[in-house]
């Protein structure tokens, strides 16, 4: 499905934001979440 997922590590400065930000799990969605 051409699907790639990445591990980013919270001992990078990204990885710290992305984990203060979100609790540790983000999504990125090539598609629009419709409303239900």
């Amino acid at each position: 499905t051409g699907t790639n997922i990445e591990i980013i590590s919270i001992d990078t400065e990204e990885g710290m934001i992305l984990f203060k930000s979100f609790g540790g799990l983000v999504a990125i969605l090539r598609y629009p979440i419709r409303d239900m």
